[in-house]
This record gives C-alpha cells, structure tokens and sequence, in this order.
C-alpha cells in the first residue's frame, strides 16, 4: 500500500514543502496454535488443536515434543484463517508419570516458529501396563479364553462330522437290505420263468 503525504513547515521567514512517499510492506505474521482437546489412547495421544494464520499459508511443517525431544505422528488440518489440526501421536518409550507434550509449526512464509502449545499429560499405570492377568500357571486369560474357544469348537465339529459318518453308515446298510431282497424277488421271478 502506498500513500503520499505533503508536509508543510512554514516560519515568518521561510517556507518549506516535503513530499513525502511512504510505502507500506504488508509482513506475515507467525501462526498462533492453541491446543483443544486431547484423548489418551493405548499406544498414542489424539489431538485437537487450531492454527490461527491470518496470511493463510499452506506452507506448514509440524514438530512434536515430548520433555523437550523428537516425537512423531501424523496430522490432518482444515480451515482457511483458522484450521483446525487432528493429529494422533505416538507416545514416547521410555516415558515419566507426567510428561509435557508440545506442538510448534514451521511457517515458511514468515520462516519462523508459532507459539509453542503445551499441555501435560499423565499417564496412569493401566495405560503403562497393558491388561496381562496371569492364571497359576503363567498363561495370560486371553490366551486361556481362546484355547476354550477353540476346544469347544473343535468338540462341536468332530460330533457332527461323527453324526454325519453314523448317517451314512445307516443308509448303507439300509440301501444293502433293500437290494438284497430285490435280488432275492429277482431270483424268485427268474425260478417262476
């Protein structure tokens, strides 16, 4: 944008006139992030966040932190001033009780670093742990469960592949006796001939 102005200064002595150009560069600004909401998973963290960018640049890169190092994941934004970022990232190996997880973007139009959006997570010792019940013998329930499963399904099938077996077994001999006494009257008819 460019604007021109005149200056006038003027003395009972002298008069003076100053035209003045000054020309306006409009300069990106950096994005804002604000994280939303969060839902703890298994093996990662769901998050719903926004980029607050009034320059609307598409130019982003992402990066993740947790305690200060390198995290990864996967992220899908939407929106044009403000768009609004779904990422699930996976959650770090070895990690503490609480840790800070924190989410930066890259602006290369302005070719700086938004805000940095933090939030502290906790994590309890179920999500740590993963559910492994044992039985006596070492054997998870799980693994129990299925077996029984598996047992009684292959109970179920040898009773009918034995049920069909009988089956069969009883129209053979039923199909036996039937032949036998028409051959018996085919003899007899062929004795009366």
């Amino acid at each position: 944008m460019d604007s021109n102005i005149t200056l006038n200064v003027s003395s009972p002595l002298e008069s003076y006139q100053y035209y003045l150009e000054v020309m306006i560069q409009p300069q990106p600004d950096v994005p804002e992030i604000t994280i939303l909401t969060t839902t703890l998973q298994e093996s990662r963290i769901d998050v719903l966040w926004t980029i607050m960018d009034p320059d609307l640049d598409d130019t982003y890169s992402f990066r993740i932190l947790w305690d200060h190092e390198n995290g990864t994941g996967t992220h899908a934004c939407t929106g044009d001033d403000e768009k609004t970022c779904a990422s699930a990232i996976d959650l770090p190996s070895p990690r503490n009780d609480t840790m800070t997880l924190s989410i930066l973007v890259w602006d290369e139009a302005v070719n700086a670093w938004s805000n940095e959006a933090k939030v502290d997570v906790t994590f309890s010792g179920e999500l740590l742990q993963p559910s492994t019940q044992t039985t006596s013998d070492g054997l998870t329930t799980t693994l129990v469960y299925l077996a029984a499963v598996v047992i009684i399904l292959l109970i179920l099938v040898f009773f009918s592949i034995r049920k069909k077996e009988v089956e069969i077994i009883e129209n053979n001999e039923t199909n036996d006796a039937d032949e036998s006494q028409n051959i018996g009257l085919l003899e007899r008819a062929r004795a009366k001939s």
